[in-house]
Protein backbone atom coordinates (compact mmCIF):
# COMPACT_ATOMS: atom_id res chain seq x y z
CA UNK A 1 0.00 0.00 0.00
CA UNK A 2 1.12 3.43 -0.87
CA UNK A 3 2.64 5.53 2.24
CA UNK A 4 1.05 8.75 1.36
CA UNK A 5 2.50 10.13 4.99
CA UNK A 6 5.94 9.54 4.19
CA UNK A 7 5.73 11.04 0.90
CA UNK A 8 3.83 14.15 1.81
CA UNK A 9 5.74 14.44 5.15
CA UNK A 10 8.96 14.59 2.91
CA UNK A 11 7.78 17.24 0.58
CA UNK A 12 6.75 19.16 3.79
CA UNK A 13 10.43 19.22 4.78
CA UNK A 14 11.27 20.56 1.42
CA UNK A 15 8.40 23.16 0.43
CA UNK A 16 10.03 24.17 4.32
CA UNK A 17 13.68 24.80 2.66
CA UNK A 18 12.19 26.46 -0.36
CA UNK A 19 10.26 28.84 1.37
CA UNK A 20 12.98 29.52 3.61
CA UNK A 21 15.30 29.61 1.03
CA UNK A 22 13.19 32.59 -1.24
CA UNK A 23 13.39 34.34 1.80
CA UNK A 24 16.98 34.64 2.07
CA UNK A 25 17.45 35.12 -1.51
CA UNK A 26 15.98 38.03 -1.16
CA UNK A 27 18.07 38.88 1.44
CA UNK A 28 21.51 38.23 0.15
CA UNK A 29 20.49 39.62 -3.13
CA UNK A 30 20.25 43.34 -0.67
CA UNK A 31 23.13 42.75 1.09
CA UNK A 32 25.48 41.94 -2.29
CA UNK A 33 23.95 45.76 -3.83
CA UNK A 34 24.49 47.28 -0.92
CA UNK A 35 28.00 45.71 -0.19
CA UNK A 36 28.75 46.26 -4.44
CA UNK A 37 27.73 49.79 -3.63
CA UNK A 38 30.36 49.95 -1.01
CA UNK A 39 32.90 48.06 -2.50
CA UNK A 40 32.67 50.37 -5.41
CA UNK A 41 33.01 53.51 -3.25
CA UNK A 42 36.58 52.16 -1.18
CA UNK A 43 38.31 51.32 -5.16
CA UNK A 44 37.62 54.71 -5.90
CA UNK A 45 38.53 55.90 -2.38
CA UNK A 46 41.72 53.53 -2.86
CA UNK A 47 42.58 54.91 -6.56
CA UNK A 48 42.22 58.55 -5.35
CA UNK A 49 44.91 57.94 -2.89
CA UNK A 50 47.14 55.61 -4.44
CA UNK A 51 47.11 58.56 -7.26
CA UNK A 52 48.48 60.61 -4.21
CA UNK A 53 51.35 58.36 -4.06
CA UNK A 54 51.99 58.02 -7.32
CA UNK A 55 52.02 61.87 -7.93
CA UNK A 56 54.83 62.12 -5.35
CA UNK A 57 56.72 59.86 -7.28
CA UNK A 58 56.39 61.59 -10.71
CA UNK A 59 57.67 64.90 -11.49
CA UNK A 60 55.37 67.00 -10.32
CA UNK A 61 54.77 70.53 -8.65
CA UNK A 62 53.14 68.75 -5.52
CA UNK A 63 55.97 66.33 -5.86
CA UNK A 64 58.58 69.47 -5.91
CA UNK A 65 57.49 71.37 -3.78
CA UNK A 66 57.14 68.85 -1.24
CA UNK A 67 61.15 67.99 -2.39
CA UNK A 68 62.20 71.60 -2.13
CA UNK A 69 60.83 71.93 1.19
CA UNK A 70 62.01 68.21 2.56
CA UNK A 71 59.07 66.51 3.37
CA UNK A 72 59.28 64.66 0.47
CA UNK A 73 59.76 61.61 2.38
CA UNK A 74 57.49 62.36 5.39
CA UNK A 75 54.41 63.18 2.89
CA UNK A 76 55.12 60.07 0.93
CA UNK A 77 54.48 57.67 3.51
CA UNK A 78 51.61 59.47 4.40
CA UNK A 79 50.61 59.11 1.38
CA UNK A 80 51.14 55.60 1.47
CA UNK A 81 49.72 54.50 4.56
CA UNK A 82 46.58 56.25 3.45
CA UNK A 83 46.90 54.17 0.35
CA UNK A 84 47.06 50.99 2.00
CA UNK A 85 44.25 51.76 4.64
CA UNK A 86 42.04 52.29 1.42
CA UNK A 87 43.18 49.35 -0.11
CA UNK A 88 42.50 47.15 2.89
CA UNK A 89 39.38 48.79 3.18
CA UNK A 90 38.51 47.65 -0.30
CA UNK A 91 39.96 44.40 0.07
CA UNK A 92 37.52 43.22 2.94
CA UNK A 93 34.75 44.28 1.35
CA UNK A 94 35.37 42.58 -1.56
CA UNK A 95 35.99 39.63 0.10
CA UNK A 96 32.55 39.97 2.04
CA UNK A 97 31.14 40.75 -1.57
CA UNK A 98 32.59 37.22 -2.77
CA UNK A 99 31.21 35.39 0.21
CA UNK A 100 27.67 37.12 -0.45
CA UNK A 101 28.08 35.77 -4.20
CA UNK A 102 28.78 32.10 -3.41
CA UNK A 103 25.90 32.13 -0.25
CA UNK A 104 23.77 33.38 -3.37
CA UNK A 105 24.64 30.51 -5.78
CA UNK A 106 24.32 27.76 -2.60
CA UNK A 107 20.89 29.33 -2.32
CA UNK A 108 20.14 29.08 -5.51
CA UNK A 109 21.49 25.65 -5.96
CA UNK A 110 18.55 24.68 -3.16
CA UNK A 111 16.07 26.49 -4.59
CA UNK A 112 16.86 24.35 -8.13
CA UNK A 113 16.55 21.78 -5.82
CA UNK A 114 13.25 21.95 -4.53
CA UNK A 115 11.93 23.38 -7.51
CA UNK A 116 8.52 21.82 -8.20
CA UNK A 117 8.15 19.88 -5.02
CA UNK A 118 5.16 22.65 -4.19
CA UNK A 119 3.34 21.17 -7.31
CA UNK A 120 4.11 17.90 -6.31
CA UNK A 121 3.24 18.11 -3.04
CA UNK A 122 -0.33 19.34 -4.46
CA UNK A 123 -0.11 16.23 -6.81
CA UNK A 124 0.13 13.45 -4.09
CA UNK A 125 -2.91 15.13 -1.92
CA UNK A 126 -4.95 14.99 -5.02
CA UNK A 127 -3.61 11.46 -5.43
CA UNK A 128 -4.77 10.57 -1.68
CA UNK A 129 -7.94 12.31 -2.42
CA UNK A 130 -8.42 10.48 -5.66
CA UNK A 131 -8.01 7.40 -3.05
CA UNK A 132 -9.83 8.25 -0.17
CA UNK A 133 -12.80 8.60 -2.40
CA UNK A 134 -12.56 5.34 -3.90
CA UNK A 135 -11.96 2.86 -0.25
CA UNK A 136 -13.03 5.92 2.00
CA UNK A 137 -16.27 5.85 2.14
CA UNK A 138 -17.07 7.92 4.70
CA UNK A 139 -14.54 10.36 4.01
CA UNK A 140 -15.76 10.59 -0.11
CA UNK A 141 -18.83 12.19 1.01
CA UNK A 142 -17.36 15.13 2.68
CA UNK A 143 -14.40 15.36 -0.16
CA UNK A 144 -17.34 15.36 -2.56
CA UNK A 145 -19.32 18.23 -0.90
CA UNK A 146 -16.20 20.20 -0.54
CA UNK A 147 -15.16 19.96 -4.06
CA UNK A 148 -18.22 20.25 -5.30
CA UNK A 149 -17.90 24.08 -3.48
CA UNK A 150 -15.34 25.17 -5.18
CA UNK A 151 -16.14 24.57 -8.40
CA UNK A 152 -19.43 26.69 -7.31
CA UNK A 153 -16.77 29.12 -5.78
CA UNK A 154 -14.61 29.03 -8.90
CA UNK A 155 -17.51 29.84 -11.12
CA UNK A 156 -18.26 32.44 -9.10
CA UNK A 157 -14.80 34.00 -8.89
CA UNK A 158 -14.61 33.78 -12.95
CA UNK A 159 -17.70 35.96 -13.26
CA UNK A 160 -16.72 38.16 -10.66
CA UNK A 161 -13.03 38.82 -12.60
CA UNK A 162 -14.56 39.27 -16.21
CA UNK A 163 -17.04 41.53 -14.98
CA UNK A 164 -14.25 43.61 -12.64
CA UNK A 165 -12.39 43.50 -16.32
CA UNK A 166 -15.56 44.84 -18.42
CA UNK A 167 -15.70 47.69 -15.68
CA UNK A 168 -12.33 48.75 -16.38
CA UNK A 169 -12.65 49.01 -19.71
CA UNK A 170 -16.19 50.92 -18.87
CA UNK A 171 -14.48 53.65 -16.57
CA UNK A 172 -11.12 53.70 -19.29
CA UNK A 173 -13.81 55.17 -21.78
CA UNK A 174 -15.45 57.40 -19.88
CA UNK A 175 -12.44 59.03 -18.73
CA UNK A 176 -11.33 59.06 -22.32
CA UNK A 177 -14.92 60.71 -23.03
CA UNK A 178 -14.62 62.99 -20.37
CA UNK A 179 -11.22 64.41 -21.18
CA UNK A 180 -12.44 64.73 -25.12
CA UNK A 181 -15.59 67.00 -23.78
CA UNK A 182 -13.74 69.13 -20.72
CA UNK A 183 -11.83 69.66 -23.80
CA UNK A 184 -14.34 70.66 -26.28
CA UNK A 185 -15.82 72.75 -23.62
CA UNK A 186 -12.36 74.94 -22.86
CA UNK A 187 -12.35 75.40 -26.85
CA UNK A 188 -16.17 76.51 -26.12
CA UNK A 189 -15.45 79.09 -23.75
CA UNK A 190 -13.17 80.74 -25.85
CA UNK A 191 -15.77 80.42 -28.75
CA UNK A 192 -18.45 82.67 -26.64
CA UNK A 193 -15.70 84.83 -25.66
CA UNK A 194 -15.09 85.50 -29.47
CA UNK A 195 -12.78 82.81 -31.00
CA UNK A 196 -12.57 82.54 -34.51
CA UNK A 197 -12.56 79.89 -36.84
CA UNK A 198 -9.52 77.96 -35.46
CA UNK A 199 -11.10 77.85 -32.42
CA UNK A 200 -14.62 76.21 -33.82
CA UNK A 201 -12.42 73.87 -35.38
CA UNK A 202 -10.57 72.72 -32.19
CA UNK A 203 -14.00 72.54 -30.46
CA UNK A 204 -15.22 70.40 -33.22
CA UNK A 205 -12.36 68.41 -33.64
CA UNK A 206 -12.78 67.21 -29.61
CA UNK A 207 -15.94 66.71 -30.18
CA UNK A 208 -15.48 64.20 -33.39
CA UNK A 209 -13.12 62.67 -30.73
CA UNK A 210 -15.73 62.19 -28.01
CA UNK A 211 -18.10 60.82 -30.33
CA UNK A 212 -15.94 58.05 -31.24
CA UNK A 213 -15.05 57.37 -27.33
CA UNK A 214 -18.82 57.47 -26.71
CA UNK A 215 -19.23 54.74 -29.46
CA UNK A 216 -16.73 52.52 -27.67
CA UNK A 217 -18.03 53.62 -24.70
CA UNK A 218 -21.35 52.42 -25.74
CA UNK A 219 -20.03 49.05 -26.33
CA UNK A 220 -18.24 48.71 -23.27
CA UNK A 221 -21.15 49.38 -21.50
CA UNK A 222 -23.10 46.68 -23.68
CA UNK A 223 -20.30 44.25 -22.74
CA UNK A 224 -20.29 45.31 -18.65
CA UNK A 225 -24.36 44.98 -18.49
CA UNK A 226 -24.15 41.49 -19.78
CA UNK A 227 -21.44 40.23 -17.51
CA UNK A 228 -23.07 42.23 -15.04
CA UNK A 229 -26.23 40.12 -15.29
CA UNK A 230 -24.22 36.95 -14.59
CA UNK A 231 -23.18 38.01 -11.03
CA UNK A 232 -26.98 39.33 -10.21
CA UNK A 233 -26.64 36.02 -7.57
CA UNK A 234 -24.31 37.93 -5.48
CA UNK A 235 -27.08 41.41 -4.76
CA UNK A 236 -25.41 43.81 -7.65
CA UNK A 237 -27.73 46.40 -8.22
CA UNK A 238 -29.77 46.90 -11.42
CA UNK A 239 -27.30 48.66 -13.14
CA UNK A 240 -28.97 51.89 -14.94
CA UNK A 241 -27.08 54.93 -16.33
CA UNK A 242 -29.24 57.54 -16.14
CA UNK A 243 -30.00 59.56 -19.09
CA UNK A 244 -27.11 58.30 -20.43
CA UNK A 245 -28.80 57.70 -24.13
CA UNK A 246 -29.12 61.84 -23.90
CA UNK A 247 -25.21 62.28 -23.88
CA UNK A 248 -25.40 61.35 -27.56
CA UNK A 249 -27.40 64.75 -28.48
CA UNK A 250 -24.45 66.59 -28.06
CA UNK A 251 -23.37 66.12 -31.45
CA UNK A 252 -25.28 68.24 -33.27
CA UNK A 253 -25.22 70.78 -36.42
CA UNK A 254 -23.89 74.42 -36.21
CA UNK A 255 -27.31 75.40 -36.49
CA UNK A 256 -27.35 76.00 -32.27
CA UNK A 257 -25.50 79.33 -30.95
CA UNK A 258 -22.52 78.85 -29.09
CA UNK A 259 -23.63 79.53 -25.98
CA UNK A 260 -26.32 75.98 -26.82
CA UNK A 261 -23.51 74.54 -28.06
CA UNK A 262 -21.13 74.85 -24.84
CA UNK A 263 -24.26 73.93 -22.36
CA UNK A 264 -24.62 70.80 -24.13
CA UNK A 265 -21.32 70.15 -23.68
CA UNK A 266 -20.91 70.56 -19.90
CA UNK A 267 -24.41 68.95 -19.61
CA UNK A 268 -22.66 66.03 -21.23
CA UNK A 269 -19.53 66.34 -19.76
CA UNK A 270 -21.92 65.83 -15.85
CA UNK A 271 -23.77 62.64 -17.43
CA UNK A 272 -20.55 61.14 -18.14
CA UNK A 273 -19.01 62.15 -14.24
CA UNK A 274 -22.46 60.51 -13.05
CA UNK A 275 -21.68 57.41 -15.07
CA UNK A 276 -18.29 56.99 -13.76
CA UNK A 277 -19.07 57.34 -10.18
CA UNK A 278 -22.04 54.74 -10.69
CA UNK A 279 -19.58 52.43 -12.51
CA UNK A 280 -16.96 52.80 -9.46
CA UNK A 281 -19.99 52.21 -7.02
CA UNK A 282 -20.83 48.57 -8.64
CA UNK A 283 -16.37 48.04 -9.15
CA UNK A 284 -16.37 48.67 -5.41
CA UNK A 285 -19.21 46.10 -4.84
CA UNK A 286 -17.71 43.51 -7.11
CA UNK A 287 -14.24 44.19 -5.63
CA UNK A 288 -15.44 43.52 -1.96
CA UNK A 289 -17.87 40.09 -3.30
CA UNK A 290 -14.67 39.03 -5.55
CA UNK A 291 -12.03 38.92 -2.04
CA UNK A 292 -14.92 37.22 -0.48
CA UNK A 293 -15.06 34.58 -2.63
CA UNK A 294 -11.34 33.98 -2.93
CA UNK A 295 -11.39 34.06 0.70
CA UNK A 296 -14.26 31.61 0.97
CA UNK A 297 -12.38 29.31 -1.23
CA UNK A 298 -8.89 29.39 0.24
CA UNK A 299 -10.52 27.99 3.20
CA UNK A 300 -12.74 25.54 1.64
CA UNK A 301 -9.57 24.43 -0.03
CA UNK A 302 -7.65 24.58 3.47
CA UNK A 303 -10.55 22.44 4.91
CA UNK A 304 -10.45 20.05 1.67
CA UNK A 305 -6.13 19.23 2.25
CA UNK A 306 -6.56 18.80 5.95
CA UNK A 307 -9.37 16.45 5.76
CA UNK A 308 -7.47 14.51 3.29
CA UNK A 309 -4.16 14.87 4.77
CA UNK A 310 -5.63 13.83 8.28
CA UNK A 311 -7.89 10.84 6.92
Amino acid sequence: MRDYEKELGALRERIARLRQNRVRREALYAQEAEVQAEAERLCRTWNKEQKDVDDLDRLTFSAIWANLSGRKAEKLEKEEAEAFAARMKYEAAARQLSEIREEIERCEAELREDEGCEERFCQVLREKQEDLKANNAAAAEKIRALEERLTELAGSRRELEEAVSAGETVLRQTEAVYGSLNSAGNWGTWDVLGGGLLTDMMKYSRLDDAQRGMEQLQSALRRYRAELADVTALHIGEFRPEGFSMVLDVFFDNVFSDWMVLDRINSAASQIEALRHQVEGLQATLADDLEQTRGEAEAVRRELDELVENA
